[in-house]
């Protein structure tokens, strides 16, 4: 693995997009899915709260 170096901010982002892409891929092709990252620094951890919006159609044709 390469070392890089990154600015706080730049450190967060990445690992923001990085856990969005393994837990909901595909999440920048839907119909505005939106949510939370919630960093919880005195109890180590960081939770995803994440609604997908998306769009269906379901087409029926009969011919008798």
């Amino acid at each position: 693995m390469e070392r890089q170096t990154h600015t706080v901010r730049e450190a967060i982002e990445a690992l923001s997009y990085d856990f969005l892409a393994q837990t909901h891929c595909g999440w920048e092709n839907n119909d505005g899915a939106y949510g939370d990252f919630i960093f919880d620094v005195t109890e180590c951890s960081i939770t995803l709260d994440y609604n997908e919006r998306y769009t269906a159609t379901e087409n029926y044709s009969h011919e008798f």
